[in-house]
């Protein structure tokens, strides 16, 4: 018998990508660099924010201070956006009130 099930939030029980392309694109956009479809995002995310921005800028602007001003603008950005578009996956909401009501 299970007592506990663990889950990873973000990607996993909630689709997300679209709030980390929108927020991304408008720091890129800020910024002056190009911006990127939200499929690009799919390859882009899942090694933390500082490899987002990394993955996200143009390959010569790719520099320590450059990433860093990226970074912060993108948790600046992303907490505004975080409830825009996130909803959880189809089935998830059915499933964690069955795990629920199994105890």
């Amino acid at each position: 018998m299970f007592k506990a099930v663990l889950f990873d939030l973000d990607g996993t029980l909630l689709d997300t990508i679209d709030d980390i392309a929108d927020s991304m694109n408008a720091v890129l956009a800020s910024m002056g660099f190009p911006t990127h479809s939200v499929s690009d995002y799919k390859i882009f995310v899942g090694d933390g924010v500082k490899t987002l921005a990394t993955r996200s800028l143009p390959e010569g602007h790719r520099n320590d201070q450059t990433i860093q001003k990226c970074v912060g603008l993108m948790k600046t950005e992303y907490d505004r956006r975080a409830n825009d578009k996130t909803a959880p996956y189809n089935g998830v909401t059915k499933m964690l009130a069955e795990l629920r009501q199994k105890g």
